[in-house]
């Protein structure tokens, strides 16, 4: 029997194909209607899971396989699928989002490398040069440290309601931005974190230079757990946008993009919170004249709360 050539083989069961993926497309949309649409897919989805084991034995390693093997299983999973079960808040918070966090656990410690580069990196910058402050820093900012004070003492002239809003707002934006820039493949994310690091070690850096390391930590620590962490859950959420269209593997982008969607966003979800508490320490707690061990202890605290939820909460006995 003479062997079936790849591209006449997918010519002669394209039109069928193309029909199949028009009813995927409209099963996963819930647009399928009609007994006979559904009789349709699945005699389509039985033609194309035998033209796939078809292809796999003419054409191993193909592109015909791989496009078969995207179709079948999209076919395959609305058809197959279970129905969607309603998940509600505290299912959610209790369950859900701590399992997300911990399945996707190597894109948050992705995160903090980039973080965790920038800010070594912004500290040795400094160190040795104080001029590098000048290229991540206000001038406002390092004119106040060199006169002896941070840049942060203008909080204490403001309520404490509108300190704690403007700083979620402005925390909001960051995370959103890093997130919403996985779409560059990543890059950007990885640019938003990395900067965010280094502005942060070169701060560090000047203020050592000045004798006001010991303020700036007294000043952070209380809030800077909670705030870099939940700024960490969304570049963890960007990554994976990104990861998902830099390597799609056997899907295609924009379906790798869908799938990888869901979990990326409940890591975003995550981070709300946490801004909120943030925000409301940085407002409230954080320039007040709270002693400075008791600051410490809240950070530590906060932070560990926060880790002991997302590691633990959920697990099945």
């Amino acid at each position: 029997m003479a062997r079936v050539n790849e591209k006449t083989f997918a010519e002669s069961r394209s039109a069928d194909w193309a029909r199949l993926q028009e009813l995927v497309d409209a099963a996963e949309q819930q647009r399928l209607e009609g007994r006979d649409a559904i009789r349709e897919l699945l005699r389509l989805y039985r033609r194309a899971a035998s033209d796939l084991a078809e292809a796999q034995t003419q054409f191993p390693g193909s592109g015909t396989v791989e496009r078969l093997q995207l179709l079948a299983g999209r076919a395959y999973r609305v058809i197959y699928r279970q129905p969607e079960e309603h998940v509600g808040i505290m299912q959610f918070v209790l369950e859900k989002l701590p399992r997300t966090f911990r399945q996707n656990l190597g894109y948050f410690a992705v995160a903090w490398l980039t973080f965790g580069i920038g800010l070594l990196l912004g500290i040795v910058m400094v160190a040795l040069e104080e001029s590098w402050a000048q290229v991540t820093l206000p001038r406002a900012a390092i004119d106040s440290v060199e006169h002896g004070k941070l840049w942060t003492d203008f909080v204490t002239l403001l309520p404490p309601s509108l300190v704690s809003a403007g700083v979620f707002y402005n925390n909001a934006i960051v995370c959103l931005t890093a997130f919403a820039l996985g779409l560059t493949l990543g890059v950007g994310t990885f640019y938003v974190l990395f900067m965010n690091g280094l502005v942060l070690g070169s701060a560090a850096s000047l203020c050592w230079r000045y004798g006001l390391l010991d303020q700036l930590g007294a000043f952070v620590v209380g809030h800077g757990v909670l705030e870099l962490s939940a700024i960490m859950l969304a570049g963890a959420g960007g990554l994976m946008l990104g990861d998902a269209l830099a390597r799609p593997g056997p899907y295609r982008r924009l379906d790798a993009l869908r799938v990888r969607a869901r979990d990326a966003a409940v890591l975003v979800v995550a981070a709300i919170p946490f801004l909120a508490e943030a925000g409301f320490i940085e407002g409230y707690i954080s320039p007040g004249e709270v002693l400075v061990p008791a600051k410490y202890l809240l950070g530590i605290l906060t932070g560990a709360l926060m880790y002991a939820y997302l590691f633990t909460a959920g697990r099945r006995r």
